[in-house]
């Protein structure tokens, strides 16, 4: 049995006094506690003025990424730090603890996941996240919901409602895949659908009332994203390429299903060790660098592309390259004290 243990750096040393903050709004108004859309911040605080990581500066240097102000969407979402303002630079660690990357390692894919809504920290409202804005049919068996304008994954490629409606109609409803929908996405006996209305709207229906669904996208349901980038597994996918099952075999897969699984898992960290999961973009705050030996270690990186901004005009998260080491296991029990997990040697 292995152990896992993750660093994530986060940045928190203070930045300029005119960066509004949750204990020090500065007159800024909310709707959602610890958040606004860029719109309403705009009209509050003049434009947004962007600050390029450092992480990414060399990159965009040598032109092997588009400058920051295409890497933002028309639509994102301002965070704002709880007493003062962070900044590329200095930093703290956060430890956590699991078993391995599909064991136990839910508090380390909180960190980093995201969804199309959240709960605030007051574990009570749900507010947007990657959709920004939604309503409720007036029976509650549809849900409608707008995703952000030019939101892109972590490829730079678009993402949209066709993502969504992949996800549902492609990977939770396909026998092969699911020999029957799983819970989470059914209710009434029947699956949930997921229709298309525009490029970033989706509607989504349900056989039955289903007040709790934006519960279960914030809650225990914050682990499944309800989309997968299309544009990378379409091809995979029997439905989209007929030749699909034919290619995977003379890549030296049993079938079409067992390569696209190697691409596609509904717990993203099983994928860690797998080269086929470097091309596989994410929306998450943290990419995966490099495919390391099995369940030694794996390489995050701060995603070049977010939909995240500080008011300050920095990129969420504002951290350095992190790494996720698996150590084997060589103790008998662990204690926790100060968020540090200590070891305690077999006797």
């Amino acid at each position: 049995m292995t152990v896992f243990v993750a660093l994530f750096i986060f940045y928190t040393t203070p930045a300029a006094a005119e960066c509004p903050t949750v204990s020090s709004p500065d007159g800024l108004v909310t709707q959602w506690h610890q958040q606004l859309e860029l719109g309403e911040f705009e009209r509050q605080r003049g434009p947004l003025k962007l600050s390029e990581s450092p992480v990414f500066a060399a990159r965009v240097g040598a032109g092997e990424l588009p400058p920051i102000e295409r890497r933002l969407p028309s639509e994102p979402l301002i965070l704002l730090p709880y007493e003062e303002c962070g900044h590329y630079g200095g930093g703290g660690v956060l430890r956590g603890l699991s078993l391995g990357p599909n064991s136990g390692s839910s508090e380390v894919l909180s960190w980093r996941q995201v969804n199309l809504v959240r709960l605030s920290d007051d574990l009570q409202t749900i507010v947007p996240n990657v959709a920004r804005a939604w309503e409720w049919g007036e029976d509650q068996r549809s849900l409608t919901v707008h995703l952000r304008k030019g939101h892109k994954w972590s490829d730079g490629h678009p993402f949209t409602a066709a993502d969504v409606v992949f996800f549902f109609d492609d990977i939770v409803k396909h026998p092969a895949i699911h020999k029957k929908p799983p819970s989470g996405w059914s209710t009434g006996g029947e699956p949930v659908m997921a229709k298309r209305v525009d490029e970033t709207t989706v509607r989504f229906e349900f056989a039955a009332p289903f007040p709790a669904f934006l519960t279960y996208l914030a809650t225990s349901g914050s682990y499944f994203a309800p989309y997968a980038p299309k544009h990378v597994l379409a091809p995979l996918h029997i439905r989209h390429n007929p030749d699909a099952d034919k290619e995977a075999k003379a890549a030296g897969h049993k079938d079409w299903v067992s390569r696209f699984r190697l691409h596609w898992n509904k717990w993203r960290d099983e994928l860690y060790d797998t080269e086929e999961s470097l091309v596989v973009p994410t929306l998450d705050s943290h990419v995966l660098a490099a495919a390391l030996p099995p369940r030694k270690s794996a390489a995050m990186l701060p995603t070049p592309i977010t939909s995240k901004w500080t008011p300050q005009g920095n990129s969420c998260p504002i951290s350095r390259p992190t790494t996720s080491a698996f150590w084997p296991r060589s103790c008998s029990c662990w204690r926790s004290s100060a968020a540090t997990w200590i070891r305690k040697p077999r006797t």
